[in-house]
């Protein structure tokens, strides 16, 4: 399993397409929560972004992963591989 906190995914013009569900402005930062289909299956993924440059509710944006940031996780134990 793949694991990655919300400062780990950036908005860009390639990657996971995703809708915008709702925007969380705190401070100089918004968290995105958004929903898209990765593999088939729907997922949830919430991203960190500068709040003056975060996409509005309702919009379609694509999710990209910063390079290094992902986690992985065994699946049977939950315990962190990398």
């Amino acid at each position: 399993m793949v694991g990655l906190r919300p400062e780990a995914l950036e908005l860009a013009d390639a990657g996971i397409a995703a809708d915008v569900d709702v925007v969380e402005e705190i401070g100089a930062d918004a968290y995105i929560f958004a929903s898209a289909v990765v593999a088939g299956e729907a997922m949830n993924l919430v991203a960190r972004v500068e709040a003056k440059g975060a996409p509005e509710r309702g919009a379609r944006v694509t999710l990209r992963p910063r390079a290094g940031a992902a986690h992985l996780f065994d699946l049977d134990t939950g315990v962190r591989l990398s």
